[in-house]
């Protein structure tokens, strides 16, 4: 069986069918917390390039493969689909996928068709910059599928398709929990580093501070001994000073004696003189 995603009336795009989805290769099972895969294709009905996006709009842990991509005119992509039941399904609890398309404006094809990393930034840049216009234009085309699930456990086979899926691929909703988390961590590392940095600018100024205290203290330190060698060769010279001093007062000293013996000479021969005369 093949569902068909049918134009709107007013789209004048000129053609009633945009892609087709084929049912799921396999179903899925009620298994809890088994891991489980299926593939359906997604094939071009329209004569210009068309993105298509594939999302999840149950609350299960569900990835598909590759979720966003471009689909050329009139060929079909196969799409990996991987579930674990987080929870145990209600009675009669169906599974719904969607499938979202819109035609790509002329020359964006070329450089759109390049872009197959795990998780295609280029394509969804694209979706979110263009979504809303080709809304408002009726170029917008959606499909919402309901899988209902096979009672029992999935056998090998299916878990084995489950495992094919990339482990990195994420859908839209844990992706962009992802990025949230990685722009929270990041944000959170770049006002550490600000508040390193500004730790780091305090520690330098007290470094800096300290290498002037210590400059200071060394100029002082040299200041300190060439006032202690000036006032040692002040002293050595008053010592010499000194020393002089006590030469010529010895010397005077020596004369005076010298004076008061030849006096006593002198007074003892003019007493002898007189008392001859």
């Amino acid at each position: 069986m093949i569902f068909r995603i049918f134009l709107q009336k007013n789209s004048g795009l000129g053609m009633n069918t945009l892609f087709s989805v084929s049912p799921m290769t396999m179903p899925f099972y009620r298994a809890y917390k088994a891991k489980q895969g299926s593939f359906f294709v997604v094939s071009s009905t329209f004569d210009l390039p068309i993105l298509v996006k594939i999302s999840s709009t149950a609350s299960q842990d569900y990835i598909v493969y590759p979720p966003i991509f471009v689909l050329a005119p009139h060929t079909a992509q196969e799409i990996c689909v991987s579930l674990t039941l987080k929870e145990e399904l209600k009675p009669h609890e169906d599974h719904r996928y969607s499938v979202d398309a819109f035609p790509l404006e002329q020359g964006a094809y070329a450089s759109l068709s390049t872009d197959v990393s795990p998780q295609p930034t280029a394509l969804r840049i694209y979706w979110n910059s263009h979504y809303n216009d080709a809304c408002r234009k009726g170029r917008l085309f959606t499909q919402k599928f309901t899988v209902s699930f096979v009672d029992g456990a999935p056998p090998a086979t299916v878990q084995k398709l489950a495992r094919h899926v990339p482990a990195e691929i994420l859908d839209s909703k844990d992706l962009d929990t992802e990025l949230g988390n990685i722009s929270h961590k990041k944000a959170r590392y770049i006002a550490e580093k600000a508040s390193l940095l500004h730790s780091i600018q305090l520690q330098q100024g007290k470094i800096d501070l300290l290498k002037n205290t210590i400059s200071r203290d060394e100029a002082e330190i040299l200041r300190f001994n060439r006032e202690i060698d000036e006032l040692q060769r002040r002293l050595k010279e008053l010592g010499n000073h000194d020393t002089l001093s006590k030469y010529i007062i010895g010397t005077r000293l020596e004369l005076r004696v010298v004076h008061y013996i030849l006096a006593i000479f002198v007074g003892l021969i003019c007493g002898r003189l007189l008392h001859k005369f």
